[in-house]
This record gives C-alpha cells, sequence and structure tokens, in this order.
C-alpha cells in the first residue's frame, strides 16, 4: 500500500530547520501584499532565512548525473538571456529588478528541491503551502464586505489572485490526503483543508483554476498506482462536493463571484474574445510585440511597457510571457525545464525504486501540472503568491528523494554571489518604493533619493507626490521630469497629461494639446473618454486665449 510505504519513508531524521522555514514563508505568503512593498518583486526574499538555514545541506545521494548537468545547462541559459535581454532592452532597470525577483525564486525552488530528503520533509513543506492558501481563504471570508470590487481583494489585491491561490492549495491538500496513513488525524485534517480551499476556488468565479485541477487531477490520476487511484477517486469527489457545498453556503451577489456566474459568463459569450475573458486580443498583442524582438525578448516585465497600455501587467499566458521578455533563446529552456519536473513527477513508477517517494512525486507533478495548465490563462508565473509555491512544487518534484547531510566544506557558493547582487538591485528598488510611499517627497531634483530615481528608474508609480512638491520651487524642472517620466513609466500617458497641465498652465495650450494628443496615443482604451474631454477643453482655452 502506498500509505504503508510512505509512512516507512518517514523515519526517524530529523527535518532540517529550512525545511520548517520554507514551510512557513509559504504559509505567510498572502499576508506579506499588506505590506508598503512591491509585493511581485520583494515577497519572494521570504526564502532568505530558510536560504541561510539550509546553506550547509546537501544530498548524500546527488540523483542521475546526467539529469542534473542538463538542468543546470538550461537554467544558465536561461539566466544569460535574461541578463542581456535587459541590457539590451528598452527599460534595462525594471527588467533587471524583475530578473532579481526571479533569482530569488529559483533559489527557493532549488533549496525545495534540496531539502525534500524524505516524505516528511515534504509533507511539511506541502503543509506550508496549503496553510498559506486555507488561512488566506478564512481571512479573506471573515473580512468580506459585498459591494468590494475584483480588484480589491482583501491580502489579494484581486478576485482572479485569490481563486488561482486556492487552486494551488487545493492540489496540495490532496496531495497531503494521499501521502498521508489512512485513517489517520493528518488525513481528516487534510480534508478538511483541501474543501476550505476548493470552497474558496469555486466562490471566486474564476475558470483557469477549475482547467488547471482538471488538467492537474487527470494527469496525476493516469500516472499514479492503484492504491493513490482508490484514495483519489474516494476522496476528489467528496472535496468538490464539500467544496460546492461551502461555496454556496458563501453565497454572494457580486456578478464576478462564484461558479454560476462562470457558468453564466461561459454560456453568455459569443465570441472567443468574449469566452477567453478578453484574454485573446492580450495575446494577440503579446504576439506582435514578440516578433519585434523574436530571439532575446525585450526584458523582464516588458508586457507591462507596452504601448498603448494594455490590460494588467503581464499577457496571461506563461509561454507568450517567457516568449516576450526572454525571446526563443530564453523561453525555450525556462520552459524545457519547467515541463522536465512536470514529467520527470509523473514518469516515475513502483518497479523504478521505493514507492513512496514516487507516489510523492506524482502527487506533487499533479499540483505543477494545474500551475502549467492554468498559467496558459492567467498569471500564475508572473503573481509572487502564485509563483513561489509553483516553484516550490517545481523544486520538490525534482528532488531526488536522498537523505541531506550536514556539509562543512564552504558554504559561501557561487549561487549566493548572485542573490547578493539580486539583492543590492531589489534593495535599491526598495528604497525609491519607499521614498514614494511615505511623505515628505525629497527636498528637491538633488536630494539622494532624486538623482537614485534618475539612474536608476525601478519605478514611477507616486512620482506625481514628488512632481507636486516641486511645483512651486522648481517648476521648469518639474517639467522635465514630467517629460522624463514618460519615457520611464510604465503609464506614459499620465506623465503627458502631468505635462499638458503644465503647459496649460503657462498658457502654453498648442503644447499642452500636443501633449494630450500623445497620451491619447499611449493610454489604455478606457482612459480615452477623458483625454477627449480634456482635450476639448484645452482646444476651447486655445481658443478663448486667441481671441483679441
Amino acid at each position: 500500500m502506498v500509505n504503508q510505504s510512505v509512512s516507512a519513508d518517514d523515519g526517524e531524521a530529523a527535518i532540517p530547520p529550512a525545511v520548517w522555514a520554507v514551510a512557513v514563508a509559504a504559509a505567510v505568503l498572502p499576508f506579506l501584499a499588506d505590506l508598503p512593498i512591491d509585493y511581485d518583486r520583494l515577497a519572494p526574499v521570504a526564502v532568505l532565512p530558510a536560504l541561510w538555514l539550509g546553506r550547509k545541506y546537501r544530498p548524500a545521494d546527488q540523483g542521475n548525473p546526467q539529469a542534473r548537468k542538463i538542468d543546470r545547462v538550461l537554467i544558465t541559459a536561461a539566466a544569460g538571456v535574461a541578463i542581456l535581454s535587459a541590457i539590451l532592452g528598452p527599460h534595462p532597470v525594471p527588467s533587471l529588478v524583475g530578473s532579481a525577483s526571479w533569482a530569488w525564486i529559483l533559489a527557493g525552488a532549488l533549496l525545495a528541491r534540496r531539502l525534500a530528503a524524505n516524505t516528511r520533509a515534504v509533507r511539511l513543506i506541502l503543509a506550508g503551502i496549503t496553510m498559506g492558501a486555507t488561512l488566506g481563504c478564512l481571512v479573506v471570508w471573515a473580512q468580506w464586505v459585498e459591494g468590494t470590487p475584483i480588484n480589491a481583494f482583501p491580502h489579494y489585491g484581486h478576485g482572479r489572485l485569490f481563486g488561482l491561490h486556492m487552486m494551488v492549495g487545493t492540489m496540495t491538500a490532496l496531495a497531503w490526503v494521499v501521502l498521508t496513513p489512512t485513517h489517520s488525524v493528518a488525513r481528516l485534517l487534510g480534508y478538511v483543508v483541501a474543501v476550505i480551499n476548493c470552497g474558496g476556488m469555486l466562490w471566486s468565479g474564476g475558470r483557469a483554476p477549475l482547467v488547471g485541477v482538471a488538467a492537474g487531477l487527470a494527469l496525476w490520476f493516469w500516472r499514479s498506482e492503484p492504491a493513490e487511484r482508490r484514495v483519489l477517486i474516494r476522496g476528489v469527489p467528496l472535496v468538490f462536493l464539500g467544496g460546492i457545498l461551502l461555496s454556496c453556503l458563501r453565497w454572494s451577489p457580486e456578478p464576478y463571484l462564484g461558479w454560476w456566474n462562470a457558468l453564466a459568463r461561459t454560456n453568455a459569450a459569443t465570441s472567443v474574445d468574449a469566452l477567453s475573458s478578453t484574454r485573446l486580443s492580450f495575446w494577440q498583442v503579446t504576439w506582435h510585440e514578440i516578433l519585434k524582438a523574436p530571439w532575446i525578448g525585450h526584458g523582464a516585465d516588458s508586457y507591462r511597457f507596452i504601448v498603448p497600455k494594455q490590460d494588467g501587467n503581464q499577457p496571461h499566458n506563461w509561454v507568450l510571457q517567457f516568449l516576450l521578455d526572454l525571446g526563443v533563446l530564453g523561453a525555450v529552456p525556462l520552459g524545457w525545464l519547467l515541463l522536465r519536473q512536470a514529467h520527470g513527477g509523473l514518469a516515475g513508477n513502483r518497479a523504478d525504486g521505493d514507492a513512496g517517494a514516487f507516489a510523492a512525486r506524482r502527487a506533487i507533478a499533479g499540483g505543477l501540472v494545474a500551475c502549467l495548465a492554468a498559467g496558459l490563462l492567467d498569471g500564475v508565473f508572473y503573481h509572487a503568491v502564485l509563483l513561489l509555491p509553483a516553484a516550490l512544487l517545481a523544486g520538490l518534484v525534482g528532488s531526488t528523494g536522498a537523505e541531506s547531510t550536514g556539509n562543512p566544506g564552504r558554504t559561501f557558493r557561487p549561487g549566493w554571489l548572485c542573490l547578493v547582487a539580486s539583492g543590492a538591485l531589489l534593495g535599491l528598488h526598495s528604497y525609491l518604493v519607499a521614498c514614494m510611499a511615505y511623505p515628505p517627497a525629497p527636498a528637491g531634483p538633488d536630494a539622494p533619493a532624486a538623482r537614485l530615481l534618475r539612474v536608476f528608474p525601478s519605478t514611477t508609480f507616486a512620482l506625481h507626490g514628488w512632481l507636486n512638491a516641486w511645483r512651486t520651487t522648481h517648476p521648469d524642472v518639474v517639467l522635465e521630469w514630467s517629460q522624463w517620466a514618460q519615457r520611464e513609466s510604465d503609464n506614459p500617458s499620465e506623465f503627458h497629461v502631468y505635462a499638458a497641465v503644465l503647459y496649460s498652465e503657462r498658457r502654453d495650450f498648442a503644447s499642452a494639446r500636443r501633449e494630450v494628443e500623445a497620451a491619447m496615443r499611449t493610454a489604455h482604451w478606457n482612459s480615452l473618454p477623458k483625454l477627449r474631454a480634456l482635450l476639448a477643453a484645452i482646444r476651447a482655452a486655445e481658443a478663448q486665449s486667441s481671441l483679441p
């Protein structure tokens, strides 16, 4: 039986402190969004305590040397292209900051791979991922207020991210159920949290999570052993029935919540674009941008800088995201690396070795497949609350399952040099975010923070506050800064409008009109009515000023 094998694999080996640190980082992940930080860039640094605690642990059995070599080549190739595309891209600093965040994500995945020494360690990391989703669900439900818009979800920022996190929690909870002994308290607890996560996923109204869960469960079931299949056949319907009941108890009149609204949206769709919730439009625009730099891409986070401004921060498809950011030369090794991990987890069987270890890998691979499938429709591989759990699953599924030992050899390895450099970039970015988020603004354009921003333009999200503080004392400099921000911002239309206001105050209506026209060329389509009204007002003022 699978459960007996898993239990026997547990042994008496102590769980390294780094395993606990990884689990805690995954458990608190959704609540880090409440901090005044650039969450998607800085949340992955939560793995720092685990990296430090686990720096001396090395697997006693390194597994297949050829497989490790291939993985290293793929990682090195993708990292090299990421750096090159960032440096040569149109926005090198934001791209380097995005790549630095990915370095920490990768470090967390490799650490999870190294620490997954036995099933107890694997179950603890799965418990951390599951607990993060479960706590996120319960806290959202406790704080939910009718009328909350979809882009203001507590602790998540958007309802889509909430539903996708519940998808991850559902899959890891089911993996926990399969990997625990029958009739145990741990298995009962696994069922409870699986129902909670499934209920949250169905309540969120998202369709991408359902696609992910269906794909993950199908491949997991297909590759599983008979004992696992019996657990899945009994457990999955029970979890989904409980999830449906729980989601109905949380019924809300909000049109974007609930599986019932997801069905209504699907049935009401009259075109492929409507059926995909306009994702087809995102993908078409992204593809046209990919063709402009097909080999090495535009650098990380380049979707944010597409002109005119697009919906969201990423193209809702990880294949297109990788091609846009890294081109063919970077997307192929990175995508191959992810698919290798999923395939490796699903390919093992009882005849290859320890049944419990391969059962764990298949269960984790099911969760990773769910992330890959849902990531074809949404931003699983962009937003940190989803990306870090997905990376941990990729690391766990690639583990050899061998015991780890303390290695007294050197601990400051080349990987730490990369993390130090990445941490420095993220530190500078964090400093600028804090300076913009907290008043007062720098005393003037010559202040240290202002000088840093001009040489390290990683963000302009609240630059308006600085410009407003300087308008009376440095009017000419403020105009020059707004024109500079038009080139560096991921929403240049805002600074075209700002410059138009400055020109209007000087009664230079011709220049103001040109700025608004430029704003209309770069703005998102839903901003156009306001911009047309502003342009009409400036033209009227220009005509009035020309009267004798």
